[in-house]
C-alpha cells in the first residue's frame, strides 16, 4: 500500500525531485507552493498516474483547510486515496468545510487519535445553533466506515450526506451538536443518539 505523510518537508522534497526531473535546478524554499503540491499527481513514463491509497495526517498537522483535498461533484479530481488515517498524538485541531467531498474512492476514515478535534467542519458565528458548515465528506458514496474523536462536539451541516454506504459509526459521549442534515442519504438502518446531544438540526 502507498502512503502519503501529510508533512511540509515530504511535499518540499516532492517538489524539488520534480523540479529537477523538468530539468530545473532551482528549489522550493519552506514555505513556497508547499500546500498547492498536497493534491499533485505525477505521470509516469506509461503515461499513467501515480496515487496512493491512504492519506496520513501526521501528528503535527494542525489544519485541513476548507475543500482541501475535494474532488469535482462528479468525483473526478486528482484525489483518490481509499484511507484517511490520523497518527496517534495527532495534533489536528481544524477539519475544513468540505474538506474530503465528493472522493467517491474513499472508504475508510480514522481520526480517534485527533483528541483537538471538537468540530468537524466550520463554525459560522460564535452564537447560535445551526451555525456551522459541515460538508466534509459530503457525497463520499462509498464511505462505510468513520471513526471520530473522543472528544468531538460538533458534526456540521450535511457532513456526511450522500454517504450512501455509511453503516458503520459510534458516535462519542462528548457529541453535543448534530446539523442539519448530516446524515442525509446515509446507509444506515438506524443511529444510537448519545444523551449529550442538545441539538439536532431539522
Amino acid at each position: 500500500m502507498a502512503i502519503v505523510s501529510i508533512n511540509e518537508t515530504y511535499l518540499i522534497n516532492i517538489a524539488n525531485a520534480i523540479r529537477s526531473k523538468n530539468g530545473s535546478s532551482d528549489t522550493y524554499k519552506p514555505k513556497e507552493m508547499a500546500a498547492a503540491i498536497r493534491a499533485l499527481v505525477v505521470s509516469d513514463d506509461s503515461g499513467g498516474t501515480s496515487s496512493a491509497d491512504e492519506l496520513v495526517i501526521t501528528a503535527d498537522i494542525t489544519t485541513i483547510a476548507d475543500n482541501a483535498y475535494a474532488n469535482d461533484f462528479d468525483g473526478s479530481g486528482d484525489n483518490t486515496f481509499s484511507f484517511v488515517n490520523a497518527e496517534k498524538g495527532s495534533q489536528l485541531s481544524y477539519l475544513g468545510y468540505g474538506a474530503f467531498a465528493h472522493n467517491k474512492n474513499l472508504v475508510q476514515v480514522d481520526l480517534s487519535w485527533c483528541d483537538n478535534l471538537t468540530i468537524l467542519g466550520k463554525q459560522q458565528s460564535t452564537s447560535g445553533e445551526g451555525s456551522y458548515l459541515g460538508s466534509c465528506f459530503w457525497n463520499c458514496s462509498n464511505l462505510w466506515r468513520c471513526r471520530f474523536p473522543l472528544n468531538l462536539k460538533v458534526i456540521g451541516d450535511q457532513c456526511f450526506l450522500g454517504c450512501s454506504e455509511l453503516v458503520e459509526i459510534d458516535l462519542p459521549d462528548t457529541l453535543t451538536h448534530i446539523g442539519y442534515y448530516a446524515f442525509g442519504k446515509c446507509g444506515m438502518d438506524s443511529i444510537i443518539i448519545p444523551a449529550s446531544v442538545q441539538y439536532i438540526g431539522d
